[in-house]
């Protein structure tokens, strides 16, 4: 009778701790602080475009894609791809109107050696990194030294 007893408390007591651990699992996964963004990059060694996968905080829209950009400027993690371009370009201006995001570049991205990505493929790999990370626009835009350009 005892055993019973105790076989009851003990199915309870684990009901709560699994139950309870569930509940926090999904809490987490619904109010996770970092957003997953796939970042796209040229292979030294082949024609491939390869992925690397980065966290980042959560940001409102503008934020967020700013936020993105400037982290692709700076170059792939891993030491077998190549940066989409020069080292020294910075992000002049990111903004959206509407479905239209607008994305302005220094002068430096249309510096190239060995180290980065054609100019051509640099604008068409930042257009793919935006549209696979934010799907919410319609049209890119982008600008090197105030012109603008067109990818492939």
């Amino acid at each position: 009778m005892k055993t019973e007893k105790n076989k009851k408390v003990f199915q309870i007591f684990l009901g709560i701790i699994i139950g309870s651990f569930v509940i926090s699992l999904a809490a987490f996964i619904v109010h996770s602080p970092k957003v997953r963004r796939v970042c796209l990059y040229n292979s030294y060694d082949s024609d491939k475009i390869c992925s690397e996968v980065r966290y980042f905080p959560r940001m409102n829209k503008n934020q967020a894609v700013t936020a993105f950009v400037e982290d692709l400027l700076l170059g792939p993690f891993t030491n077998r791809y190549k940066s989409i371009f020069s080292k020294e370009t910075k992000l002049e201006f990111c903004f959206s109107r509407k479905k239209t995001l607008y994305v302005g570049l220094s002068a430096e991205a249309l510096k190239t050696d060995n180290e980065v990505t054609d100019i051509r493929q640099g604008v068409s790999l930042i257009r793919k990194n935006i549209v696979k990370n934010f799907t919410y626009f319609n049209k890119i835009c982008i600008f090197i030294d105030g012109v603008e350009v067109s990818g492939e």
